[in-house]
């Protein structure tokens, strides 16, 4: 064997370990972007569940404050009786049937009202009732009933907000 049948066999030996070398450095930076890309999915993931913690978060302090000053507001008698009543018959009224519907409300609700109700063409006798809660109502006529009371009215607006929030996380 000859010097350069020397070189040659060191010259392959020295390829082939350069290229094992390499093939195991493309493994390890494979495995290293795989963990990093993982890692980056992971941080997205737990991104997605703090924003939609913070959302609920929000509507919930939200519902709490709604409550607090709308209940404070109709403490003092500052809401607005006759927009509230409009509001709730205008949702009630094409499930109730008869000629009278019965508006219950408590009684320093009602005395903001005039003596004489209509709804259209449906008379609405007004009914004091002091185990109604102030800015709450129950109207009946023929077999139905409807109660609107404060904390059903901002539960309502509360799971519309969850809605919006969960139908945006998704």
């Amino acid at each position: 064997m000859t010097a350069l049948d020397l070189k040659a066999i060191q010259r392959k030996a020295y390829e082939r370990g350069y290229a094992h070398a390499l093939e195991e450095r493309g493994a390890a930076v494979e495995s290293a972007v795989a963990s990093l890309e993982s890692a980056a999915e992971s941080l997205r993931a737990a991104r997605v569940r703090d924003d939609a913690e913070i959302a609920e978060f929000a509507v919930r302090l939200a519902h709490s404050i709604a409550e607090e000053v709308v209940g404070k507001t109709i403490e003092r008698g500052q809401h607005d009786v006759p927009a509230m009543v409009r509001r709730v018959l205008d949702a009630v009224m094409p499930d109730l049937d008869g000629d009278v519907v019965q508006l219950h409300g408590h009684p320093a609700d009602l005395e903001l009202l005039p003596t004489t109700l209509r709804h259209g063409s449906t008379a609405v006798r007004r009914v004091a009732d002091a185990s109604v809660p102030r800015g709450a109502l129950r109207v009946q006529g023929g077999d139905a009933e409807f109660y609107a009371g404060l904390t059903e009215r901002l539960e309502a607006i509360r799971d519309r907000l969850m809605q919006e929030v969960n139908d945006g996380a998704a």
